[in-house]
């Protein structure tokens, strides 16, 4: 099709060249303490503003469901006594990997630190990441339209439809194993998801023939 960018071989290859260059990006963010600090700044505020744990999880982006909101304050709390104890350097950041925080979350504090603060190696990662999700995004927009078109009358715009679209299909670029399938059978399956979510919380579900 003349609207997909990319052979479906090519994209499930892009989409493990792009879970390679997140893990990179995150481990080079990992070794300065700012980061260390940010992110602990980060859950205290989320616990201070007194937010369910699912909303926590959903805005902080924790995936493993045995994580819940005490065990992640003890999780936090071991992490800030580490860090005043001057523990190795990668001590702390294999425990900042258990939590299996998202990508977003980091590369949210990305956009957060002083350009001054930005190693050139962070940098050329970043951008690496940014630019290859994009295509991926790009490239399966059509499945967004697709699903989008399928849940018209359920009480959300089809632009409405169309965004919760791409934010599943983002979700699917981000969570993506390459070892596990083709990354067009994958990203459909959260496209679809974050349609329904929408469709749940703000409109009206309806069984489609």
């Amino acid at each position: 099709s003349k609207h997909n960018l990319i052979t479906k071989e090519e994209e499930t290859a892009l989409a493990g060249e792009f879970a390679d260059t997140s893990d990179k990006l995150i481990d080079s963010l990992l070794n300065k303490t700012e980061v260390w600090n940010i992110l602990v700044k980060k859950w205290a505020l989320l616990v201070e503003s007194g937010k369910s744990p699912s909303k926590m999880s959903d805005k902080y982006g924790i995936e493993k469901a045995d994580l819940i909101e005490k065990d992640l304050n003890k999780r936090f709390s071991e992490i800030e006594i580490e860090i005043n104890r001057h523990t190795p350097k990668s001590k702390i950041k294999s425990t900042f990997k258990d939590l299996n925080l998202s990508l977003k979350v980091y590369t949210d504090i990305y956009e957060e630190l002083p350009k001054n603060h930005r190693p050139k190696e962070t940098i050329e990662l970043y951008e690496k990441v940014i630019k290859i999700r994009n295509k991926l995004v790009m490239s399966n927009l059509r499945l967004v339209v697709k699903f989008a078109k399928q849940y018209k009358g359920t009480g959300i715009s089809f632009y409405d439809l169309i965004q919760d679209g791409n934010v599943g299909l983002i979700r699917a670029v981000e969570k993506f194993d390459p070892s596990f399938s083709k990354f067009s059978t994958y990203s459909a399956w959260w496209i679809k998801q974050g349609i329904l979510r929408s469709i749940k919380k703000n409109g009206k579900l309806i069984r489609l023939p």
